[in-house]
C-alpha cells in the first residue's frame, strides 16, 4: 500500500525513506541508483507497504512481505542484527520511523 492509499483508508501513517546511495553495500556493488521506502501504521506498528528500488530489492522485499504475513511490527525488521555490508542492514535505518 502506498502512503496516499493508506491515508485515504484512514491509517495514521509514518514513512521511512532511504536513498540507496547512502548504503555501504551499494558502493561495494557499484550501483548507487534507487530509493527504499516503507509505510507503517502508527497505531498498530504494522507494515502497510514498501517500495524497494535498488540492488537486491528483489530479495529484500521477501523479508518485508514475510514480516507483514506474520503481523510483525515494523520494529522487528528495524531491530534485527544484520551482517555488514549487506543490503538487508538498510532496514535498521529504513524502519527508523516514529510509530
Amino acid at each position: 500500500m502506498t502512503a496516499e492509499k493508506a491515508y485515504k483508508r484512514g491509517f495514521e501513517v509514518a514513512e521511512g525513506k532511504m536513498p540507496v546511495a547512502s548504503h555501504p553495500r551499494a558502493h561495494v556493488l557499484n550501483d548507487l541508483r534507487g530509493l527504499f521506502k516503507v509505510i507503517v501504521d502508527k497505531k498498530t506498528d504494522k507494515i502497510l507497504g514498501a517500495s524497494l528500488f535498488g540492488p537486491v530489492s528483489e530479495e529484500l522485499i521477501n523479508l518485508v512481505k514475510f514480516a507483514m504475513d506474520m503481523n510483525a511490527p515494523y520494529t522487528y525488521l528495524r531491530d534485527q542484527m544484520y551482517n555488514h555490508p549487506v543490503m538487508s542492514e538498510s532496514f535498521n535505518g529504513l524502519f527508523a520511523v516514529e510509530g
